[in-house]
């Protein structure tokens, strides 16, 4: 690793998610880990001399052999994880939040919309409202684009059905 300039701790965060059966995620942690290594003015390179560095290959060495087992490791009670340990687990891997806490609520309010519409939409825009829902709003980019190009498009659905109704002789 260099000294210099460190590998950024925000690359951890990117790293699990090149392990998703999605390609389009694969890629996208690509992205981001070379976006946040060129922001530290690093590249690919520098992550695989610091993922080969001596500390990181004694850590892998512990992993494959497992732990050395010690004489009074028997004798100890099991260690109980204290809040804060959780909160730092969290953190980790926690997904930062995209939109403020209005559009969230527009999204949570979109979302309702459209599974009250629910037969007017194709069997793959109802799997993709119902898989949204429980996420509560904290939506991906792509997820919130197509949520309002769905909402957009029942929104003048019901209008043109309003407009109609409203004319004589066309009830």
């Amino acid at each position: 690793m260099n000294a210099r300039s460190p590998i950024p701790a925000k690359v951890s965060r990117h790293v699990p998610v090149l392990a998703s059966p999605h390609e389009g995620e694969i890629v996208g942690a690509a992205r981001a880990i070379g976006r946040t290594l060129q922001a530290a003015g690093l590249d690919f390179h520098a992550l695989a001399a610091a993922i080969s560095a001596p500390e990181v290959d004694a850590v892998a060495r512990e992993a494959d052999e497992g732990p050395q087992p010690k004489a009074e490791a028997a004798h100890r009670k099991p260690q109980k994880f204290s809040y804060g340990d959780w909160k730092e687990a969290w953190a980790f891997h926690h997904i930062p939040r995209r939109f403020t806490p209005r559009q969230e609520e527009r999204h949570r309010k979109q979302v309702a919309y459209c599974k009250g519409r629910l037969g007017r939409l194709s069997r793959r825009e109802q799997t993709f409202i119902r898989g949204i829902s429980p996420l509560r709003g904290n939506l991906s980019y792509a997820q919130a684009d197509w949520l309002a190009a769905i909402t957009d498009r029942l929104e003048g659905a019901d209008r043109e059905r309003a407009f109609w109704r409203e004319q004589p002789g066309w009830a």
